[in-house]
């Protein structure tokens, strides 16, 4: 993440490779298969991009234990973001 924060221009793809799994995985177990998990997917590396302004010098992105670090409460908060707004939706 350090690097994507610098500027260099291959580690967004880095990243994407090394937490793309593990997040559509959770993804998969929460939601299921398909087209959603896939928009959460998008979504989460969405706000993982937004974040990079916030970036903490030295803050880990994933945690060795199985809780998850920031990327699993980014991929939280872009389920959140869908149930919340599908709820919006349909209430309107």
């Amino acid at each position: 993440m350090e690097a994507y924060v610098a500027g260099d221009a291959d580690a967004f793809e880095r990243l994407f490779r090394t937490l793309a799994p593990s997040i559509h995985a959770f993804f998969v177990r929460t939601v299921g298969r398909g087209a959603v998990a896939e928009d959460l997917l998008q979504t989460t590396f969405l706000k993982l991009h937004a974040a990079r302004a916030n970036w903490r010098r030295g803050e880990r992105l994933r945690n060795r234990d199985r809780r998850g670090g920031r990327e699993r409460s980014l991929a939280q908060a872009a389920a959140r973001d869908r149930v919340n707004g599908a709820w919006c939706y349909a209430s309107a």
